[in-house]
């Protein structure tokens, strides 16, 4: 059935909010047109011990028949209708139907953590999820679980709502529209109306002109990205932008600089968990964790990894975790650098402050959240000791400079967005990070690391693990210090990542040139051994490597 809805494009509109979130629902509903193109199901946080009105409220604001959820079996959907959820039930999205369920759990009903996961699991890319003004974080997991699908995220504004907490609780990685309310329900029409473009061929010159914009404002380059993910993701901006051809989004680009930050974002949105797939981390702690661990105590007890793509921060603070784990009270006497870089700004920070919902540490084992969180207000925090192991930064995979002697590289479901031709070359610099200590890859199920020049031995067919056992001796020819892009170790201040390759020509010229040479100086203080300071005028520091840090007793601070 789920499979049923996705094959002929039904489309789906889910809504959920908790506290102040009547009025809200008013004003959502008061914006909807008579021609609102799908059905939309609401789930209202609220008190089961007193009669609800929430019904006959909406009513009175709508111009779509409002339906009250019966318990009499299950309701089917049609479009341009309301569906309440009664106070005291649980709800899922079904075959086309709302089923409501009874459920003795302790968390509000109804759940839209439940409502969004099933619904996700049924429209995939043709679900439409919102979440409105509340307290606590319900919904965070569900709308991890609608981004994960291909669906589209909308939050109510946090500064503008009643309740914040609920909005905000959402990894900034599954958000694709932070709305104003009354902007809300015109947003939804738009992009259930969509915009419809030719085939990818027929889109290659616009697109390219597109993406070398993109290129020149954001020093991304999304060339050697799939065609098909780019450009399903531009119609969407296309259609929040309400244009209909490719040659006018690209006028509207050059007009509006702002929306470049929009499509950039949301060509990023990666969604993660922690231990996503637990079996294949079990894997990892019972085959990998001991041999690298043995390997490094009679090497210094140094232990290095790299979580490439590493979106809100779960993977890598889940080898964190397993690391932890494995070390026992030995751990704090070990030197454990996780090095986890991603593209997207904003998922970064949220990964450095080590917060998350509740609901998304669900799958957690007790123990763990009892011996590495902290418990604070809506959520947990990762332990002082966790964070300190991973060291968060901004990395264009694409073009950045490798790290050395890693001993696990993690990068899932990354390649799959990029062309064969790319991903060669990626894999050819987790080899030049992995041969030395002859360490280990985990990709993506759907991933290989074939082929490429670099030699990686199959370990788990399932879970895609491959051990590395030889790699290029020098930095492969594509991360020469003009492709280099700056990394910011979660720090020091982040500045400007460089384009990758000749750069657009509507850039000038002296802007390559600035670009260029902090390029260098960033490579070149990379891998010398002597200790450097580059100061300004005012003896300012601007840039200080890691020999002149140790030798000046310099700490970077977390």
């Amino acid at each position: 059935m789920s499979e049923s809805n996705k094959a002929n494009g039904n489309d789906l509109v889910v809504v959920g909010s908790s506290a102040g979130g009547i009025g809200a629902l008013s004003t959502l509903v008061s914006t909807l047109s008579k021609d609102f193109p799908a059905p939309i199901v609401l789930a209202q946080h609220l008190d089961p011990q007193r009669p609800s009105h929430l019904g006959a409220i909406l009513d009175r604001r709508s111009t779509l028949p409002i339906v009250i959820v019966s318990e009499d079996g299950p309701t089917l959907l049609e479009n341009g209708k309301i569906y309440v959820v009664p106070a005291n039930k649980h709800v899922k999205i079904d075959d086309g139907h709302v089923h409501l369920e009874s459920d003795h759990a302790e968390r509000p009903a109804p759940s839209v953590d439940r409502l969004l996961s099933s619904a996700a699991d049924s429209y995939g890319e043709h679900l439409i999820a919102v979440i409105l003004t509340g307290s606590g974080s319900d919904g965070a997991a569900g709308a991890v679980a609608v981004k994960s699908a291909g669906g589209v995220v909308i939050i109510q504004n946090p500064e503008t709502a009643a309740y914040p907490s609920m909005p905000l609780s959402l990894p900034p990685t599954v958000v694709d529209h932070i709305v104003e309310m009354e902007q809300i329900g015109p947003l939804i029409y738009d992009l259930l109306k969509g915009v419809d473009l030719p085939p990818v061929e027929k889109l290659e010159d616009p697109l390219r002109e597109v993406l070398l914009l993109v290129s020149a404002q954001a020093n991304i380059d999304f060339r050697n990205y799939k065609s098909s993910t780019i450009v399903r993701r531009i119609s969407r901006r296309m259609a929040v932008a309400r244009v209909t051809t490719l040659g006018d989004y690209l006028d509207y680009l050059r007009g509006h600089p702002e929306e470049v930050n929009e499509l950039v974002k949301a060509f990023l949105i990666k969604v993660t968990g922690f231990f996503r797939d637990p079996d294949a981390f079990d894997f990892l702690r019972r085959t990998v964790f001991p041999e690298l661990i043995e390997k490094a105590t009679g090497n210094g007890r140094i232990l290095r990894m790299w979580s490439a793509g590493c979106a809100t921060g779960e993977e890598a603070y889940s080898l964190a975790l397993l690391v932890a784990d494995a070390l026992g009270p030995d751990f704090p006497e070990w030197s454990v650098k996780i090095f986890a870089t991603d593209l997207a700004e904003d998922a970064v920070a949220f990964a450095r402050r080590g917060f998350y919902p509740e609901t998304v540490l669900s799958d957690l084992p007790k123990d763990y959240r009892q011996r590495y969180f902290e418990r604070v207000d809506h959520g947990y925090r990762v332990s002082k000791t966790l964070r300190e192991t991973v060291i968060f930064g901004l990395q264009d995979i694409s073009r950045g400079v490798p790290f050395p002697r890693i001993d696990l590289v993690v990068c899932r479901n990354l390649l799959i967005y990029l062309k064969p031709e790319l991903q060669r070359t990626v894999l050819d610099l987790f080899a030049y990070s992995l041969f030395q200590s002859k360490g280990y890859l985990f990709l993506g199920k759907a991933e290989t690391a074939r082929p490429t020049k670099a030699s990686f031995d199959l370990v788990d067919k399932r879970w895609k693990i491959y051990k590395c056992l030889g790699g290029p001796l020098t930095i492969p020819n594509h991360y020469s210090p003009q492709h280099v892009s700056h990394i910011v170790d979660g720090r020091r201040e982040a500045r400007s990542r460089p384009a990758a390759g000749a750069p657009p020509s509507d850039i000038p010229t002296e802007k390559i040139e600035i670009s260029y040479l902090r390029r260098m100086n960033e490579t070149m203080l990379r891998f010398l051994t002597a200790g450097v300071v580059i100061i300004d005028r005012s003896y300012r520091i601007l840039s200080i490597n890691a020999a002149a840090r140790r030798m000046l007793g310099f700490r970077e601070m977390a």
